[in-house]
């Protein structure tokens, strides 16, 4: 199979994932679906926006926009389930988190219900249309480019001080990249450097994620009547995290020097 043909073939089962996991919600309404759907529009926004990069923002953008907003809302519910999480949760503390719980559940389905199937359909044909424009040899060029780019702006993030905004920044973009990449692997499997990055990418992304659960637990303790032995206790877990975290971003330019070599690969071969 051809690299385009590739990149269609996973954007379109993307879609019907969540066309899927869109019509569970709707029937069942269990939390793995819910952690699915969140998943899966992760990677979906992950190619929308890198097509969107290259090909300007969608003719109905107004279905992006609703789907986006479905998500969004759902970010709240997953808070609530880390914090519950927690050690540090009494029973008092628990209850009280589960009664804001509710109210954010009705939000995202609401949300939700507005965001058809036909339409994620229609959204998802729209970006393999755009990927048309492209021949196999120039959109792995692109999306070389495209992504090279993104970790060069990472690395000049990590310049700055760090700060719980950007390593939330970095954090995201890591992991849409690691994403990308996932599928160019998928698309032509030998291509053992990419898959090296991936992995130390893969890893980076697992090491923020545990840092921003921790901050999202200790920003929702912070206002729970929970013991003071406890709050210091995750104070305590969230700076080691935080520590770990932004040692992890050292070798950002080794990763640079790697997808460099690729490139350098592919304008031989072409």
């Amino acid at each position: 199979m051809g690299f385009r043909k590739s990149w269609k073939k996973s954007i379109r089962k993307l879609g019907a994932d969540l066309q899927q996991d869109r019509k569970r919600l709707l029937c069942d309404k269990d939390e793995v679906t819910l952690h699915q759907f969140r998943v899966r529009m992760k990677q979906y926004r992950a190619c929308h926006r890198w097509i969107s990069f290259l090909c300007g923002e969608s003719k109905i953008k107004k279905v992006w926009k609703s789907l986006r907003l479905a998500y969004r809302k759902s970010s709240t519910i997953r808070d609530v389930h880390v914090l519950l999480q927690s050690s540090s949760m009494d029973v008092a503390a628990s209850k009280s988190v589960k009664n804001q719980l509710h109210p954010s559940l009705n939000s995202f389905y609401r949300s939700l219900t507005k965001v058809s199937a036909q339409s994620i359909y229609l959204l998802t044909e729209n970006l393999c249309l755009k990927l048309s424009v492209f021949s196999g040899p120039a959109l792995r060029l692109v999306l070389y480019a495209y992504i090279l780019t993104r970790l060069e702006g990472i690395r000049c993030k990590t310049l700055s001080l760090p700060n719980d905004h950007n390593l939330h920044r970095i954090r995201r973009e890591i992991k849409e990249i690691a994403f990308l990449l996932a599928l160019w692997i998928s698309a032509e499997p030998n291509t053992a450097a990419l898959q090296i990055v991936r992995l130390q990418l893969s890893q980076k992304q697992e090491l923020l994620g545990d840092w921003h659960d921790q901050l999202t637990k200790l920003t929702m303790i912070q206002d729970l009547n929970v013991s003071p032995s406890s709050l210091k206790q995750e104070r305590r877990i969230y700076i080691q995290l935080e520590q770990r975290a932004i040692q992890c971003l050292d070798d950002l330019d080794h990763l640079i020097a790697a997808l460099e070599e690729v490139m350098r690969y592919e304008g031989k071969r072409e």
